[in-house]
């Protein structure tokens, strides 16, 4: 988590170099990464970016949180509500790991 304390550089030399790692590897390794570098992307502001990163993982439940954010950092509250109403629908409750999904809610609800 070094995109959380500001350390951007570092948090992506890691993220870059993680992906190369598994480049040829396991597909959910690679995945985690590029949507660990696409949260990181969101950030920046570099939001086409992470789109493209996105690209081909859309479907997967760990994408959920980063793309809501970044249909918020588009201005795009509509689609962050559509996508966190459908990841969190398909619970019968809310449980603790849905503690981010749920924070982003409230933000796509107030952006809204």
């Amino acid at each position: 988590r070094l995109a959380a304390p500001g350390r951007w550089d570092e948090g992506e030399a890691a993220l870059m170099e993680a992906i190369a790692a598994v480049e040829r590897g396991h597909r959910g390794l690679r995945m985690h990464a590029s949507l660990s570098l696409a949260d990181l992307r969101v950030v920046q502001g570099r939001l086409e970016e992470a789109e493209t990163l996105l690209t081909g993982n859309e479907d997967f439940g760990a994408a959920t949180t980063v793309r809501a954010r970044l249909h918020l950092a588009r201005g795009e509250s509509d689609l962050a509500l559509a996508v966190l109403d459908k990841a969190l629908g398909r619970r019968p409750s809310p449980m603790l790991e849905d503690a981010p999904l749920l924070a982003l809610l409230v933000d796509a609800r107030l952006a809204h």
